[in-house]
């Protein structure tokens, strides 16, 4: 009696972005097919072919400029980006200053560690 193997394979989807017509009761409408944020495959409509086209430009562009990363941030990332760069211009400080900084005071405050330690990295001075 032999013993029976068994394989499973993951479906290999296209990643290729494309405009694909669909309708559903009577509407039609364009959806973009090959479409993946956080690697989980994502549907966007678009009412007219020429938004659709356009999206799929956008992200093409953004994939050659900034790479695979940047393509999958999420949208509230980016809203909280454009909110915080509000906030941060009168400053003349980037958010990514501003990150640096408060990462900073947060290690800061909140230290662990015995007393000599916590003197020698806030102040560079060693204890003896």
């Amino acid at each position: 009696m032999g013993t029976k193997k068994i394989f499973t394979l993951k479906r290999q989807r296209s990643h290729k972005l494309e405009a694909v017509k669909v309708t559903q009761r009577g509407i039609t409408r364009w959806k973009i097919k090959g479409l993946y944020i956080s690697g989980k495959r994502t549907r966007k409509f678009f009412v007219t072919h020429q938004e659709a086209l356009e999206f799929i430009a956008t992200e093409n562009a953004k994939s050659r400029n900034l790479g695979e990363r940047a393509r999958n941030i999420p949208g509230h990332l980016h809203e909280d980006a454009l909110r915080a760069n509000d906030i941060l211009e009168e400053y003349g400080v980037t958010i990514e200053e501003a990150a640096k900084f408060s990462s900073a005071r947060h290690r800061y405050f909140s230290p662990s560690g015995t007393l000599p330690a916590l003197h020698t990295s806030a102040s560079g001075i060693p204890v003896a």
